[in-house]
């Protein structure tokens, strides 16, 4: 069988590797290509080039030139953590169509980030989903998904990684199917009433807020933690004595709060509690002008937060 893999990140490397094992071909690799002398293996590109693959810029994915190839020599095309948005010709072009490993689960969460909103929203559960790419974004037959809980200490890092976990098997999966009898690819159709989009923008506009109650805040600060990776969200802002500054970490204490919210208590142990609308919340680690620190380093006891 004849694949075309479209990927980026560390799953779609490891796609690659998995698929460089099969008895299959892959005719090329579409992938960002690196900054000129950028030998770093650790991105798709590179490592094509190291199994001896044939690459096809990203930024091209759309030229009829590359439609017109499917079209005559490939069955399969896999996307992988790639936010190219492909036109109709290229998903029509392959014989057995185009597939897209997703983050999330669908259709409650199609769009970007979904790890990061599945946290926010106060999710116990998310899901990786294996579906048939359509023109209408996440919204095509879904062929496998994979649920598994979400729980407190989770990151948007660690959902977003065990989705990978999770999803990897399902290409390599559909990868088998599509080889041995394409009929046999179960396909469900999505319930689009039931529908969620999100967007790239994150929540609140990208700041806390106090006056929330602690679980609420607690969680948008963990499901915008990517570290030591960059946040598709960026950094949960907020006002400090009239400077900006993050919190990148902070977890729930059960102690209620009669402060106002924002308020900084010092405790004899060290650690430092920011009252929220319901209780305080202890702030683990935070960030001022590009510099992970101790929230000692920043904060003063008897202060405030900006609300």
């Amino acid at each position: 069988m004849r694949i075309v893999l479209i990927a980026e990140e560390s799953a779609g490397i490891r796609v690659l590797n998995e698929l460089s094992r099969l008895p299959h071909e892959i005719v090329t690799v579409v992938a960002k290509e690196p900054a000129e002398g950028d030998l770093d293996a650790r991105c798709v590109w590179n490592s094509a080039k190291q199994l001896g693959f044939g690459t096809w810029p990203a930024h091209r994915v759309n030229e009829p030139e590359l439609a017109a190839w499917i079209k005559k020599d490939v069955e399969l095309v896999l996307n992988v953590h790639s936010l190219f948005i492909l036109r109709e010709e290229v998903l029509e072009a392959a014989s057995i169509g185009v597939f897209n490993l997703h983050p999330g689960p669908l259709p409650q969460y199609a769009g970007l980030s979904s790890p990061s909103w599945a946290i926010y929203n106060g999710e116990c559960k998310h899901a990786v989903t294996l579906h048939r790419v359509v023109p209408k974004i996440d919204a095509g037959d879904i062929v496998f998904e994979h649920f598994f809980d979400i729980e407190d200490k989770d990151t948007g890092l660690t959902v977003f990684l065990r989705c990978i976990q999770f999803g990897i098997p399902m290409v390599l999966r559909l990868v088998e199917l599509a080889a041995r009898d394409p009929a046999s690819i179960p396909y469900r159709p999505q319930d689009l009433s039931k529908r969620g989009y999100y967007g790239r923008d994150a929540p609140q506009e990208g700041k806390i807020r106090w006056d929330l109650p602690a679980r609420r805040v607690c969680d948008f600060i963990r499901a915008s933690d990517y570290a030591p990776f960059p946040s598709p969200w960026g950094l949960p802002l907020t006002t400090y004595e009239g400077r900006e500054v993050g919190v990148s970490r902070a977890a729930l204490t059960g102690e209620p709060s009669g402060q106002s919210p924002g308020f900084v208590r010092h405790n004899p142990d060290g650690t430092w509690y920011v009252s929220c609308a319901d209780e305080w919340l202890k702030v683990v680690r935070m960030v001022e002008s590009g510099e992970w620190k101790k929230p000692g380093e920043i904060l003063t006891s008897e202060s405030s937060f900006e609300s």
